[in-house]
C-alpha cells in the first residue's frame, strides 16, 4: 500500500505516519508475509517441509533449556542443565496413547531406545520406570530374549534368614505377597543333612515361614528368593 506524504504542512506529515502505520498493522493481522528456512540463517515456515541447508536449528532461553533439530546425525537433541529439569520429556493422556515412542526398521544392530550413563563417573540411573498399579516394565520377545541383564541383578524382595543353631524355623515379614507368589529358599552352604522342608506363605500377612528338615546343627543361613 503507499501512502501519499503531502509536503510543506505538519499535519499531511502526521497523517501520512498514521496512514502507513496502520497499513502495515493491517497486513500483520490480515494476511502475514510468509517465510521459508531453506537456507542458513532464514525463518522457518509453519504448515511445509523446512530446509536448513548445512546447519542445524538451535532453541535456546539461555538459563535452563536448549534444544537443537538436525543436529550432525541427531534428528531432535534436547538439553536441560536445571536442577530437576528434562532433556526431552514426552507425556499423552488419550486411550492406548505413548508418551515417547522410538522404533527401528529391524535390523539386528538397531537399538529403538538407548539410555546411557557411562559418561564421567559412570553412575546414575540409566533408566527408570515407575508405577503405582500397573506395570513398570513390559517386555515380549517371541525367539529372542524378553529380558538380558549382563551384570548383577538387585532385587528388593529376596535375601538372608540367619537360623540359630537348634531353630527349625524362620518367619520373615514385610515383603508384599499375592496369593499366587512363589518363595525358592535355599541354604548357604554345606550342611550335610539339612535342607529347606517347605515355605508356608501368609499373604495377607505379608510373611512367609521358612522350615527346616531338623534342627540346624549350627547358626547357618537361608537364602529366598520371591517370584510373582
Amino acid at each position: 500500500m503507499t501512502v501519499e506524504i503531502k509536503s510543506g504542512t505538519r499535519r499531511g506529515f502526521l497523517g501520512a505516519s498514521l496512514g502507513a502505520g496502520a497499513a502495515l498493522a493491517m497486513q500483520a493481522l490480515g494476511r502475514p508475509a510468509a517465510t521459508q528456512a531453506n537456507q542458513n540463517g532464514e525463518a522457518m515456515k509453519l504448515g511445509s517441509t523446512n530446509s536448513c541447508g548445512t546447519q542445524g536449528t538451535t532453541v535456546s532461553n539461555l538459563v535452563s533449556a536448549d534444544a537443537e533439530f538436525v543436529a550432525g546425525k541427531t534428528g531432535l537433541w534436547g538439553a536441560s542443565p536445571a536442577k530437576d529439569g528434562f532433556g526431552i520429556q514426552g507425556y499423552v493422556s488419550g486411550t492406548n496413547g505413548v508418551g515417547v515412542h522410538g522404533f527401528s526398521s529391524g535390523h539386528y544392530s538397531q537399538i529403538a531406545v538407548d539410555a546411557d550413563t557411562t559418561g564421567g563417573n559412570g553412575e546414575g540411573i540409566a533408566m527408570r520406570a515407575r508405577t503405582t498399579n500397573g506395570t513398570a516394565v513390559y517386555a515380549t520377545a517371541v525367539g529372542g530374549y524378553a529380558l538380558f541383564c549382563q551384570g548383577r541383578a538387585v532385587f528388593n524382595r529376596s535375601g538372608r534368614a540367619s537360623f540359630a543353631a537348634g531353630a527349625t524355623s524362620r518367619t520373615i515379614s514385610g515383603p508384599s505377597f499375592i496369593p499366587s507368589s512363589l518363595v525358592l529358599a535355599t541354604i548357604q552352604g554345606d550342611v550335610a543333612g539339612t535342607w529347606v522342608r517347605g515355605v508356608s506363605i501368609n499373604a495377607a500377612k505379608s510373611r512367609f515361614t521358612i522350615r527346616l528338615n531338623r534342627p540346624a546343627p549350627h547358626q547357618l543361613s537361608v537364602g529366598w528368593f520371591i517370584v510373582n
